[in-house]
């Protein structure tokens, strides 16, 4: 998908899918993506070329080349990248 100069990686996801966030300190914080919700057990993470970056979606402006991916991960999974 091509992306904006200006495009964040959450402006990319907003016109791909349905989705449900809050607004924070990160710029936003991800609780749904095509009505699979977050709960208890599973978070939604975004990764860039399969690492996690340190600054929120809504302020990762992609360079030509990266894969980014939100995945929908257990606690466990979760707990595993931080």
């Amino acid at each position: 998908m091509e992306i904006g100069p200006r495009e964040s990686a959450f402006d990319s996801l907003k016109r791909v899918a349905t989705v449900d966030y809050e607004a924070n300190e990160m710029g936003a914080y991800i609780t749904g993506i095509n009505n699979v919700k977050q709960d208890e057990n599973h978070y939604w993470l975004y990764f860039v070329n399969d690492e996690m970056p340190n600054v929120g979606c809504a302020y990762y402006h992609p360079v030509d080349g990266d894969v980014i991916a939100f995945r929908y991960l257990t606690t466990e999974e979760a707990a595993g990248y931080f």
